[in-house]
């Protein structure tokens, strides 16, 4: 899936354990699934842990293609 960046925000929180989850909830714009006229607008979660996996100190705006595993969370982030 090719998604635009259009903004991102550091969050911070406790997860169910009580630990600190840190990271960055990311707004994106994409081409709309076939019902849907223009762009579709979304936001997605990706820990500052995940993001160290995949190679990103940061996340920019931009264009990048985004995969997601079979449990719904985000596999891989590529700048284009």
């Amino acid at each position: 899936m090719i998604i635009e960046i259009v903004g991102v925000k550091s969050v911070n929180f406790k997860g169910n354990d009580n630990s600190d989850i840190q990271g960055m909830n990311i707004y994106y714009t994409a081409a709309g699934q076939p019902n849907v006229q223009g762009l579709e607008a979304g936001k997605l979660f990706v820990s500052n842990a995940k993001l160290r996996s995949l190679g990103l100190s940061k996340i920019e705006e931009g264009s990048y293609e985004l995969f997601f595993n079979r449990y719904g969370k985000v596999d891989c982030l590529n700048k284009l």
